[in-house]
This record gives C-alpha cells, sequence and structure tokens, in this order.
C-alpha cells in the first residue's frame, strides 16, 4: 500500500488509480446589454469533479473490484482524499468496469462529485437580498434607502439599463 493513497468512506486504494483527472469551474453568468457589450456576474466555484482509470491486479483483483463496488452501493456522501489535495465531502457518482484485458488485471473507471454542505450553500444565499420594486421607484431612491453606492448598485444589476424607469423590474439586487 502506498503511503499516500487515495481513500473514500474507509476504503483504501491498494494501488492509485493510474489516471486521475480533476476539474474545477467558477459559476460565471453572463450579461448581454445592448448598444454596450457584455457584462459578467462571477457566483464563486461549481463542484469539483474528480474521474480516473486504475487497474486491481492478482488473484484477488475481482475482490477488490467488489470491495469498490460496495462503497459505491452505500450511496451517501464522504470524505475523498486525494493524495497532496485537502480532503473534501464527495458523492461517488459512477463506477464502471472497463475491461478485463488480462487475467488477474481489472481496469474500471470512476467519477467523483465535490458535495457542497447545504449550510455553506444557505450562508452564500443569506447573502443575497433583493428589494421589491415598487411603484415609481428609481435605483437613486433604492440606493438611498439602503445606504448603498448607486454604483454599487448598477455592479449588482447589470442587465438594469434605465436606473430612472423600474416599472418593468420586479426586484432589485441590494447586496
Amino acid at each position: 500500500m502506498n503511503l499516500e493513497s487515495m481513500s473514500y468512506k474507509g476504503y483504501t486504494w491498494k494501488y492509485n488509480p493510474k489516471r486521475l483527472e480533476i476539474t474545477q469551474e467558477r459559476n460565471v453568468k453572463e450579461h448581454t446589454l445592448p448598444f454596450v457589450g457584455n457584462s459578467y456576474q462571477d457566483f464563486g466555484n461549481k463542484k469539483r469533479i474528480v474521474k480516473g482509470v486504475g487497474e486491481f491486479f492478482g488473484e484477488d483483483c475481482v475482490q477488490q473490484y467488489n470491495e469498490l463496488k460496495s462503497i459505491f452501493n452505500e450511496g451517501g456522501s464522504g470524505y475523498l482524499s486525494i493524495p497532496s489535495i485537502n480532503s473534501f465531502l464527495a458523492i461517488f457518482y459512477s463506477l464502471d468496469l472497463v475491461r478485463k484485458n488480462e487475467p488477474n488485471v481489472i481496469e474500471y473507471s470512476f467519477e467523483f462529485w465535490e458535495e457542497i454542505p447545504e449550510n455553506a450553500a444557505a450562508s452564500l444565499l443569506e447573502n443575497v437580498k433583493y428589494h421589491s420594486v415598487s411603484a415609481g421607484e428609481t435605483m437613486w431612491t433604492i440606493a438611498y434607502k439602503y445606504g448603498i453606492s448607486i454604483s454599487k448598485l448598477r455592479e449588482l444589476n447589470p442587465d438594469i439599463r434605465r436606473p430612472e424607469d423600474l416599472s418593468k423590474i420586479e426586484s432589485v439586487r441590494i447586496s
């Protein structure tokens, strides 16, 4: 067993996967502003996705695969530990038997999805607040009411083209 082996929910890989791919993206939304161009809003990181391919060797290779499969079949989430990367909460999303290319060797592929705990997602949403627009309100009156600079309010609401006329707008983001 490696000193730094990959592990998940108490299962430790005897041999680390031969290929590992970790994808991390940001959640960015693009808004098209007529006659101006595009504006972007960055909503933070999306979940990490870990994909890999590995092999089980030896006369017990089928047993090794079945042990990993039983962890997969448990469902739920657990901490995924990958050498040189901080452990994180993940869901074992897929496990595939790729091929049995020779006696005593099984190749498999897998995928894990990072799980963002509900309280972390909720705390992000708690920081986002909206104001319901009433008749006659403008961006300036809303900015004054909440003590926000008009430039910050415009930054939070790049899709609002006419700040003096909010008659067709239902809500304005204020934080």
